[in-house]
């Protein structure tokens, strides 16, 4: 085996955990803010029926943007990145998928929704500095 193929295996190895741990933390940030929702859950009894639709239409909206950022994500992290970076994307991601939980329960509006424009925020901020995702006019081209 030449030296070139064991460095592409190992590349190759070295990409499949990540993705893992990234879907594994997702995930399982996904399922607690369901969770942590359902055991906190509130009454709808005192709520609007319009405001009950118009929050739950909002953590649908939050938690398809948390999707799409997860898409993203994957995406990049098929090219080379860092470690750090990559942390930085999964820190980023875990809040944006716990909120729409919290969110939909009706009983944590205000933290789900900090919990998500912070790690959207932080997305943001990570895929702004990244020279990877940068735009051709941030290259210089």
């Amino acid at each position: 085996m030449s030296d070139l193929s064991v460095s592409q295996a190992s590349s190759v190895g070295a990409r499949v955990p990540r993705e893992v741990l990234l879907y594994a933390a997702v995930g399982g940030a996904g399922l607690a803010g369901v969770l942590v929702g359902r055991w906190l859950q509130a009454g709808t009894g005192d709520m609007e029926w319009q405001l009950v639709l118009l929050l739950r239409f909002m953590a649908i909206v939050k938690g398809a943007m948390a999707f799409a950022a997860l898409a993203l994500v994957q995406w990049r992290l098929r090219r080379p990145a860092s470690a750090r970076l990559a942390l930085g994307y999964a820190a980023a991601l875990i809040p944006m998928t716990l909120a729409p939980g919290l969110i939909w329960s009706l009983a944590a509006i205000a933290p789900g929704a900090a919990l998500f424009h912070a790690g959207f925020i932080l997305f943001l901020v990570l895929a702004w500095r990244d020279d990877a995702v940068a735009l051709p006019s941030r290259r210089g081209l």
